[in-house]
């Protein structure tokens, strides 16, 4: 890139950090926000993505309040070769089977009671109970990780007052915390005890899932090890690639990564990838990725495609497990806001 990108990067990286400074990251404010507005472009979700590799076990449920009158359910269960998901993806608030409820300061219980899908398409009575606690501080990508990833982003872009104005209308609060869930499912008469590595998500503002051209998210936890990485583009911003990485107590954040973009234009999920992440220890990691399976997801009358997978994630001589998330809007000229791949260099 230019003189003139580094300029935008460098002025905008200042804009950034003064922000942060001038309104920090409210734990509470977020932990405690209610979508009061009957609107399905204001979400409120709550996600628990639990997994363990040795046991081959992966647990992930999702309630996303859409205004006040639409919920958005996800509930999904693996165990070895065995899978188990929800198939109904929207409720109206009081009629959902799942319940999230807050019992202290980022410890969250939740709660299922319906019927579960196998792989052959039969259906199977449910019950879960789980709690979650965390292990590791908040992380939230705009106040924690380093501004210039951002900054990078917004300065791809061409500025003016009409595409300030659009980019403020579309903020969101999103962060993410380690953690570890305990509890049990019941799966017709079968009754598995759950304890495994988790990270809880949780996002609330505006969220119109057709405004996203197409995203990424890649995350595998253990006891000692998180890798948490994410690519979206929007229409004000063509790629934002973030992330961060624990190994034992400490935590560092992507500042660079190198992958193969053009295997995440093709609507699906690839079966294998690798990585390479520089990260703000200055050291470079390598992740490499292993699809296990998946389960679609088609948002706003097939407006969007997401797809949750599980996967595998071999790093720093650990193997990992996790989720592989990856969208695609309907319209395909949209993908990175009809950049080339060859063109994305931020």
């Amino acid at each position: 890139m230019g003189l003139k990108f580094k300029v935008k990067t460098s002025l905008m990286n200042s804009i950034l950090k003064k922000r942060k400074k001038k309104k920090p990251f409210d734990l509470e404010y977020s932990e405690n926000f209610f979508a009061s507005e009957d609107d399905f472009n204001i979400n409120n979700s709550y996600y628990f993505s639990c997994h363990d590799y040795k046991k081959k076990e992966s647990l992930y449920v999702r309630l996303a309040y859409r205004g006040t009158s639409v919920v958005e359910t996800w509930v999904f269960f693996q165990k070895e070769d065995k899978s188990y998901y929800h198939d109904v993806l929207y409720y109206k608030t009081e009629d959902t089977p799942l319940f999230v409820k807050r019992i202290d300061t980022s410890v969250y219980e939740i709660k299922f009671k319906g019927q579960l899908k196998d792989e052959k398409g039969e259906y199977v009575s449910a019950e879960l109970e789980f709690i979650f606690e965390p292990t590791r501080e908040v992380v939230d990508f705009f106040y924690h990780a380093p501004t210039i990833t951002m900054a990078k982003a917004i300065a791809f872009e061409k500025w003016s007052e009409q595409y300030f104005k659009q980019y403020q209308e579309n903020d969101q609060v999103h962060y993410e915390q380690v953690g570890n869930v305990k509890g049990k499912i019941l799966l017709g008469d079968e009754s598995h005890l759950i304890d495994l590595p988790a990270v809880r998500d949780h996002s609330h503002g505006k969220r119109d899932w057709t405004y996203m051209n197409n995203h990424i998210w890649l995350m595998g936890v253990s006891k000692t090890k998180e890798l948490n990485f994410s690519m979206v583009s929007y229409p004000t911003m063509t790629l934002l690639e973030t992330g961060n990485y624990f190994s034992d107590k400490d935590c560092y954040y992507i500042l660079k990564c190198d992958y193969d973009r053009n295997l995440f234009i093709n609507d699906v999920a690839p079966e294998y990838f690798e990585m390479k992440f520089k990260m703000t220890n200055k050291k470079t990691y390598i992740a490499k990725v292993k699809k296990i399976n998946e389960t679609p997801y088609l948002f706003q009358d097939g407006g969007y495609l997401l797809i949750e997978g599980i996967c595998e994630i071999d790093i720093d001589g650990e193997k990992i497990r996790g989720i592989l998330e990856v969208g695609f809007n309907k319209n395909k000229d949209r993908y990175f806001n009809g950049h080339k791949v060859k063109e994305l260099k931020i």
